[in-house]
């Protein structure tokens, strides 16, 4: 099993700025913890999955970025963050409010009535 470090010069990829038709989505810090099963694979089977032109890594925060940078050899703006989060000024934007009283209609929830729901996948 490779150590930690960075080799000494980083491979050719991801380049930085190209438009990646997949998105391998790294949650928090790199997975070569010492609790994690299969962490001798994962270094070699992310570099070789990036070393595909059409795949980016994203990264949930500017630390778990920086941190798979150095873990992969990258430089690290070559992983774009997208923060955990909400916009809440674009939904607002996009709420069809005859459609919202319909659905609401339907399932018998009162107009003053919050309601939370999430869709997934």
């Amino acid at each position: 099993m490779r150590g930690r470090t960075a080799p000494a010069s980083p491979p050719p990829w991801p380049p930085c700025c190209r438009r990646a038709r997949i998105v391998l989505a790294a949650r928090s810090v790199r997975p070569d913890n010492p609790r994690r099963r299969l962490k001798r694979f994962m270094r070699e089977g992310y570099q070789a999955i990036l070393g595909h032109a059409s795949v980016m890594l994203t990264n949930n925060s500017r630390a778990g970025a920086n941190d798979y940078a150095e873990w992969l050899g990258v430089n690290p703006d070559c992983i774009e963050v997208v923060y955990n989060g909400i916009d809440f000024d674009q939904l607002a934007q996009s709420v069809d409010p005859a459609r919202s009283d319909q659905l609401r209609s339907r399932l018998s929830v009162p107009p003053a009535t919050p309601i939370v729901a999430a869709r997934f996948g």
